[in-house]
């Protein structure tokens, strides 16, 4: 993407998919969530424990992950108005609405643990 005529098409096709990727990462979570209750209740002589290792250390950083990613898609909604706000400048105002408004929400989006 070169120009800001780019990030406005290619936020429109984001926000096409928004609703089904929100849908999807909830779907992923409660799976989780569900799959990391029914894990906490098992005992030590589990039979499935004794058919592969026991990790617990992957439940938190998989739960890690989650929420970086649920930080990175807050982030990328709250970037779709402003695009919309620089899509409606002419555009000789684009590139410092651009610096001033979207590019501060970009290095969130990057550094998300930070946030």
């Amino acid at each position: 993407m070169t120009t800001s005529n780019d990030y406005i098409a290619a936020f429109a096709q984001i926000e096409a998919i928004q609703k089904e990727y929100d849908a999807k990462l909830q779907e992923f979570s409660d799976l989780y969530n569900s799959a990391r209750e029914r894990d906490s209740h098992r005992g030590i002589l589990d039979v499935q424990r004794l058919r592969g290792k026991h990790h617990p250390e992957t439940w938190f950083k998989m739960s890690e992950i989650i929420g970086l990613i649920r930080q990175i898609n807050d982030i990328k909604k709250r970037e779709g108005p402003v695009v919309h706000a620089m899509a409606s400048l002419p555009d000789s105002e684009r590139a410092q609405f651009w610096h001033e408004q979207f590019l501060p929400l970009a290095a969130q989006e990057h550094a998300p643990a930070r946030s």
